[in-house]
């Protein structure tokens, strides 16, 4: 944060919902609202409305074009960011472990776990816990969003990814149906 800019102009923009900066700017097409609102969905949970003029330009903003771009992409997809931080965490990894409650304890966190292997619970206690899940299912997990009976506000929307193998793939040349990849 502290080689990001201090421009009071910039800084604006994080009051400032998509929505608004796009109205404010003059982009009215229904195709560009529909295409920005998926990627700040897609990125950050939250439709227009929700997400800052700030965020949602960085999401633009942040993709290069050509030769130069700084992409970091691998053909596993974040599965090689995965192992990569497993091999760095070793022995200490858990895998067949299912959290299910945060508390908030003594400046730190108690974290409740069912370790599959042994077929019982376990208790964690540490400075700090990371709680990476749509927001619907950290509010079953971690305490002080458990309390907070507020809506959220935030849409969710499933997808899918798959991988298939065939048999017989079409040729490179096969001419291609619209509405297909």
């Amino acid at each position: 944060m502290e080689l990001s800019s201090r421009d009071p102009e910039l800084l604006a923009l994080d009051a400032l919902t998509m929505d608004a900066w796009l109205s404010r700017e003059g982009f009215r097409s229904k195709r560009l609202r529909w295409y920005v609102e998926y990627a700040c969905r897609d990125d950050f949970g939250g439709g227009l409305a929700e997400v800052s003029a700030w965020a949602g330009l960085h999401y633009y903003a942040a993709r290069g074009e050509g030769e130069d771009d700084q992409f970091l992409v691998w053909p596993e997809g974040n599965g090689f960011l995965v192992r990569g931080l497993a091999d760095a965490l070793g022995a200490r990894v858990r895998t067949r472990a299912l959290a299910y409650d945060v508390e908030i304890e003594n400046g730190g966190a108690r974290v409740l776990w069912y370790d599959a292997e042994a077929g019982r619970t376990r208790r964690i206690r540490a400075k700090r816990a990371i709680v990476c899940a749509p927001r619907f299912a950290a509010r079953r997990i971690v305490a002080p969003l458990r309390e907070d009976k507020r809506p959220s506000g935030f849409v969710y929307a499933p997808w899918f990814v798959a991988n298939l193998t065939v048999e017989n793939p079409p040729p490179a040349s096969a001419p291609r149906r619209r509405g297909t990849t």
